[in-house]
């Protein structure tokens, strides 16, 4: 009969009472927490670890470009030089063959 009870409230024409809104921060939060379910938690963690992945993957690029850019012109120059002589000699891999 409870059902019963809860269905037939929900299609009366008599509004039910909201129920009242958190007032401070802290209470917002709590009621945040007492209403995640374990999905919700699980999605919330994917979501966390997926945003620790791209800043620690960024932050390493960015860090490397940066070094690379702080390089000197005339290293740079001689390591494309050698890397070129290496290329030619067959080191930098390919195809070829019969």
């Amino acid at each position: 009969p409870a059902a019963a009870v809860d269905a037939a409230m929900r299609f009366s024409s008599t509004p039910e009472e909201p129920a009242p809104a958190p007032a401070t921060a802290a209470e917002k939060a709590l009621a945040f927490v007492q209403n995640m379910t374990a999905a919700d938690a699980a999605r919330y963690a994917t979501y966390a670890a997926g945003g620790a992945a791209v800043y620690v993957v960024s932050s390493g690029v960015l860090s490397t470009i940066s070094g690379l850019m702080h390089l000197p012109p005339t290293t740079v120059a001689k390591y494309g030089f050698y890397g070129g002589f290496f290329v030619a000699a067959g080191g930098g891999g390919g195809g070829g063959g019969g």
